[in-house]
């Protein structure tokens, strides 16, 4: 129960008001558009912002454009020999008043079954990626990403493992989607 936890600082505001349910909204635009070769996305993945009011002991809703999240994404798949494809992509997100952030990334995918990866991504980090396709449904992948910024002196990087099983795969779909 919420009057069971223990507080480092029983004096935080966090702390003293009571433990009330908030329903908060949230709502995001995005449109992606992809075909055989190529795709590109744009979304704000966050339209609605709420503030906490201590005194009031409520949220208050924000809609201010500045402190929207723009993103944009876009690949294009280059047949590089008759079963290696390269898949350059990129990634940007941008919050009015901050830094540009950056993905750029280079995937290279080879019978259709397996893919080796890179990402640099806005001189702070570097990551490699593998993944194998089972079969058209079962993929299984591996990613280490390590930090080249300050960060990195504390720290090895970190691992990530991914299962992925798609459930509804169709196998007479016209357009299969590699991405």
């Amino acid at each position: 129960a919420w009057s069971d936890l223990v507080v480092l600082d029983p004096g935080d505001d966090h702390y003293l008001v009571d433990s009330r349910v908030f329903v908060v909204p949230h709502f995001a635009f995005g449109t992606y558009y992809s075909n055989q070769n190529f795709f590109a996305g744009i979304s704000i993945p966050r339209l609605l912002g709420y503030n906490f009011n201590f005194n009031r002991n409520k949220y208050s809703l924000v809609i201010d454009p500045a402190d929207y999240d723009y993103m944009l994404n876009m690949g294009h798949l280059i047949n590089l020999a008759a079963k290696v494809k390269l898949l350059p992509s990129v990634l940007v997100s941008w919050t009015p008043g901050t830094q540009l952030l950056y993905d750029i990334n280079a995937h290279l995918n080879i019978s259709d079954r397996m893919w080796l990866g890179a990402t640099y991504r806005n001189d702070r980090s570097v990551a490699g990626l593998f993944q194998f396709s089972v079969n058209e449904q079962l993929k299984i992948a591996y990613t280490y990403d390590y930090d080249i910024g300050k960060l990195g002196r504390y720290s090895d990087g970190s691992h990530e493992v991914m299962l992925r099983y798609q459930f509804t795969f169709r196998a007479d779909a016209v357009n299969p989607m590699i991405f």
